[in-house]
């Protein structure tokens, strides 16, 4: 009688420390990810302000160049704002 409540306690004891472990391995996990998604998040926020610093910088030298040598050569996206970009009503419709 007394080896069954050994094997039992035993066994409650594995099944009790196997679950804490599960739960501990599950937050452990969720940190992990958590602290993933943190760090990816600042190197596309990182990239996109370096990329904004370039355009930024790109835009003043071309306004500088054009102040200086008095061309109309300063507004580096000019064809891009020109660019006519409007949807006929029949497409719009047909893709929606």
């Amino acid at each position: 009688m007394m080896c069954q409540l050994r094997q039992i306690d035993f066994l409650l004891f594995l099944v009790l420390n196997n679950i804490s472990f599960v739960t501990l391995a599950k937050k452990s996990l969720r940190k992990l990810i958590n602290d993933l998604i943190h760090c990816v998040n600042n190197v596309v926020s990182y990239m996109l302000l370096a990329l904004l610093c370039v355009t930024i910088t790109f835009r003043i030298y071309k306004s500088v160049v054009q102040a200086v040598q008095k061309s109309t050569e300063g507004r580096p996206f000019r064809e891009l704002i020109e660019k006519n970009v409007t949807i006929p009503p029949k497409m719009f419709r047909k893709h929606v």
